[in-house]
């Protein structure tokens, strides 16, 4: 059987916002993770901080 809704509505609005609060943290660890993945794809051992630098010969 079905309920009232004025009857537990408090209940299943705490819910409610743990559930929110619970997918935004989610959602925020996981794009943290797929920066720190993408960064370490990108990373070049053993030039890291340093410059690099492109010699173009002409003629």
């Amino acid at each position: 059987m079905g309920q009232c809704a004025c009857f537990g509505g408090a209940e299943q609005e705490r819910r409610a916002e743990a559930d929110r609060a619970e997918s935004q943290e989610a959602r925020a660890k996981a794009a943290e993770a797929a920066q720190r993945s993408s960064e370490s794809r990108f990373r070049l051992p053993g030039i890291i901080g340093s410059s690099i630098v492109l010699v173009v010969r002409t003629g």
